[in-house]
Order: structure tokens, then sequence, then C-alpha cells
């Protein structure tokens, strides 16, 4: 019978720089991600957002009507 034995993992020191969930930057590093920062164009999204909601919300509701009175008529 073998026995698999798993070699432990090494601990690595903490690097220097942008560790993860840290915000420091190394010099030269930019901040980088899907998510700018800022609130540019904030309201606009809301607005867009709100706006989609709702004709999405409306076409559900028509399509809705629809199906039911094929049935019921």
């Amino acid at each position: 019978m073998m026995v698999l034995v798993r070699k432990p993992r090494r601990e690595s020191a903490p690097s220097e720089g942008a560790a993860h969930g840290d915000q420091r930057l190394m010099k030269g590093q930019s901040r980088h991600g899907a998510t700018p920062r800022g609130d540019k164009g904030a309201a606009f999204d809301r607005w867009l957002n709100r706006v989609v909601s709702v004709a999405v919300t409306a076409a559900l509701l028509v399509g809705l009507a629809a199906v039911l009175a094929h049935w019921l008529l």
C-alpha cells in the first residue's frame, strides 16, 4: 500500500510592494482594476440603471399580459 505525503508549503516573507488587501503602491505603479475610483458619471449610471429597470419590468408585464390574453381569449 502506498501512502502519499504532501510536502509542507514554504512560508514566504511578505513582499514590500502592494500586498493583497493593502493599499500601498510601489513607486511608479498606478492603480488598476475594473472599477475606477471616483464618482465620475455616477448620477448618469444611476439614471440609466433606473431607466433600464423600468423598461425591463414594463416588457415583462406586457409579455405576461399577452400570454394571459392568449390563454383566456
